[in-house]
């Protein structure tokens, strides 16, 4: 009986390594705040990227506007190739354009540090990572 109980424990854990690596591989790049967003976060950074960011921003799609779009950005990247993580969209969002190399037109993004309470960059970052 005890060779059943280690035989049936030790399938298991096969089963479940390489599950367990296909989840840590998809969230390389991530970090843990990006897979915890509450979706009242993301419905309400919804609403504020649309006001303050979807002018400059698609959220639909890949397609370019003022800036960048950003649909897909859930899958690791941003537009400019940096990983899609909490702190490198809120380092965006502080530092606007000066963040880049590439301007349109002489203009960067807006620098939202000041503009922006702590908790609207947390949902539109929330949201920006669900697209």
């Amino acid at each position: 009986m005890k060779p059943l109980g280690i035989l049936i424990v030790g399938c298991c854990l096969i089963v479940g390594v390489p599950e367990s690596f296909a989840q840590s591989a998809s969230s390389k790049g991530r970090d843990v705040k990006s897979t915890k967003a509450k979706s009242e976060d993301v419905a309400a950074g919804k609403v504020l990227f649309d006001a303050k960011c979807g002018v400059c921003h698609s959220a639909d799609s890949k397609e370019r506007r003022i800036g960048p779009g950003l649909k897909g950005v859930r899958d690791g990247k941003l537009p400019s190739g940096r990983n899609a993580i909490h702190d490198v969209i809120l380092e965006q969002l502080n530092v606007g354009g000066r963040g880049l190399l590439i301007t349109v037109n002489g203009f960067g993004m807006p620098i939202f540090k000041d503009l922006l309470t702590d908790k609207e960059k947390e949902r539109i970052i929330a949201y920006v990572m669900s697209l």
